[in-house]
């Protein structure tokens, strides 16, 4: 399938645009498999990490998010690296613009949907026991849950397993 075919009218220009790859629950892990048809239903990328609410201006560094997720960390059984997880929460948190594209990847093989971001971090606290809690408003472009090939939609190889970089 022509990738430019499948965005239909929306075309994209990737010039002067933050473009980061984003994976949208844990493939792995059967609880988070409905994640990816939530973020699409509900307009927004959705992270999980640490369930830390980032909404003070404080955390704009991620020294202070860092500092947040050693206190959090200590009561938790993390099944992560605080390093990867703060570095990943700030990029959806702070680095991540208005504007920027998503490319949201299934085991970096393949691409499932193309968004730009529309809205500045939201906390959701959540009630069935995920950690996906992170929040950016998002217009999702294009979208299929089985995906296409990645390097029919975007040249360059994904370069980790990481959630977003």
């Amino acid at each position: 399938m022509d990738s430019r075919r499948a965005l239909g009218q929306d075309m994209l220009t990737l010039a002067a645009r933050d473009i980061l790859k984003l994976s949208l629950g844990a493939i792995a892990r059967h609880e988070e498999s409905g994640i990816f048809g939530e973020a699409i239903n509900e307009g927004a990328a959705i992270f999980g990490f640490l369930q830390i609410d980032l909404t003070d201006k404080r955390f704009a560094e991620a020294a202070a998010i860092r500092v947040a997720a050693e206190e959090w960390l200590k009561e938790q059984k993390p099944r992560f690296s605080l390093t990867h997880a703060v570095m990943m929460t700030d990029f959806l948190h702070e680095r991540l613009r208005v504007g920027g594209i998503l490319f949201v990847s299934k085991e970096n093989r393949l691409i499932r949907a193309i968004g730009a971001v529309t809205g500045d971090y939201r906390f959701q606290p959540r009630d069935d026991g995920l950690d996906d809690v992170h929040r950016r408003a998002a217009r999702w472009l294009w979208h299929d849950p089985k995906g296409l090939p990645r390097d029919a939609v975007f040249p360059t190889r994904f370069a980790t397993a990481h959630t977003i970089y």
